[in-house]
């Protein structure tokens, strides 16, 4: 169960230098406390003062998963023992399974000492690519604990970034966001790519005062920030997420004015804002202004993936299906010999998500299967099935696919651990 908290009579304030967190309370004209009074604003001439950046009203999640299955592993470990080299092997042979299982023995054997920095890094940034998101942020937080407190030896940007991003995934904004502050208590400077994951975590989380005050923040203390467009892309899409749209529209007029032409990637943060606001002839207007070439660069996979989230979110399951049509066109006429173009796994989920609500079992079961050859199920697929089945009332059939779902790992979504309760009922388990 997610845990939402408000505070809104404490802010957490940052300084520079020294780096520390510090309680502010807010005071009035007269200079006594008051609660109610809105947080004080930073001096933009001042280069040293950081925006209020409060996270503990944040999304987090908890710190527990479904039970992994065991998996075999190569004779390496049996081979090489629990050492530096078996390691450093795994390493080699890309074979992350390994690399872990070493990783551990070294903790329980207490030979964590014998590791160099560099290795505790390399398992983070294995760990961002994890199948199983909240397992990986578990992992990812006690590797960096072994880093930091058993091993003694202080976490560089790339650790930070590694963190953040398998918080990220697992849906843990505020962890995220507090591993930020820990950099800046940590002396480092933060990053465009921090400030952007930052902005990803108030984004995510509806919180458009939050991702504001970052959006300035870093304007202020990284140089040439306003020129990536990645960040103005997720500025875009916080403004969808937030319910912010005309600020987000306001923002793309904004940075179109300084562009000859308009970047894909900035029309494709556009449209998902159309897309959480139901707004599908907006998402496809621009839509067609990418596959008309009047964007930056071409329409890509990313491109269809916007246009068919904003189909998603409005239910839209013929413009959907025709969308479909184009893309498997587009990644045919993209693929080679020696290389198959195909949709995102992002794309195979929303079309599974829109077959799922009809009880479309056969083409959720078809899409499962495609998606499947490509890409290792997740949890919206797996969920998605659960659901098809659901709808139909093919109770076996659904509890099967569940416990297929939670055997690899995946924690379900309260809706579905409700669905098959039910369905256990209508078979009398």
């Amino acid at each position: 169960m997610r845990v939402l908290t408000n505070s809104k009579s404490t802010r957490l304030v940052c300084t520079l230098p020294p780096r520390c967190l510090q309680r502010a309370q807010h005071t009035d004209s007269t200079g006594s406390a008051s609660p109610n009074s809105p947080p004080p604003i930073p001096d933009p001439s001042d280069p040293t003062a950081l925006a209020h950046i409060d996270f503990a009203h944040l999304l987090t999640a908890p710190r527990f998963t479904a039970k992994p299955r065991r998996r075999p592993v190569s004779n390496t470990i049996h081979l090489a023992g629990n050492t530096v080299e078996a390691l450093h092997d795994a390493f080699r042979r890309h074979n992350p399974r390994d690399a872990w299982n070493v990783y551990k023995q070294l903790f329980k054997e207490k030979k964590l000492h014998t590791l160099h920095p560099d290795d505790h890094s390399t398992m983070l940034g294995w760990l961002t690519s994890h199948t199983l998101p909240r397992l990986a942020a578990i992992h990812a937080s006690r590797t960096m604990h072994n880093l930091r407190t058993v091993c003694g030896h202080q976490p560089d940007l790339r650790d930070y970034h590694a963190l953040m991003l398998c918080q990220l995934r697992s849906g843990d904004y505020r962890r995220a966001v507090q591993e930020f502050h820990r950099m800046l208590d940590a002396g480092e400077k933060p990053d465009i790519r921090a400030y952007n994951m930052v902005l990803t975590a108030y984004g995510h989380a509806r919180d458009w005062n939050g991702a504001r005050a970052v959006w300035e923040e870093m304007a202020r203390n990284v140089p040439g920030a306003r020129a990536d467009m990645d960040s103005w892309a997720l500025m875009i899409e916080n403004g969808g997420l937030c319910r912010k749209l005309p600020a987000a529209l306001k923002l793309y007029e904004e940075l179109s004015s300084t562009l000859r032409k308009p970047d894909r990637k900035i029309v494709e943060a556009l449209i998902k804002a159309h897309a959480v606001a139901r707004d599908l002839n907006s998402a496809l207007h621009l839509f067609e202004s990418i596959r008309d070439n009047r964007t930056s660069h071409p329409a890509d996979l990313e491109s269809y993936d916007a246009i068919l989230h904003a189909c998603e979110t409005a239910d839209n399951i013929s413009r959907a299906s025709t969308l479909w049509a184009d893309l498997l066109a587009f990644c045919a006429q993209k693929s080679a010999d020696t290389k198959q173009v195909v949709p995102l796994a992002s794309t195979f989920t929303r079309m599974l998500a829109l077959h799922a609500r009809r009880g479309d079992v056969d083409a959720v079961t078809r899409l499962f299967d495609q998606r499947q050859k490509a890409y290792i199920p997740d949890l919206g697929s797996c969920q998605a099935l659960v659901r098809a089945l659901g709808v139909r009332g093919r109770w076996r059939e659904c509890v099967d696919a569940y416990d297929a779902m939670v055997s690899r790992g995946h924690m379900p979504d309260p809706d579905v651990v409700r669905l098959v309760m039910e369905a256990r009922r209508e078979l009398g388990v």
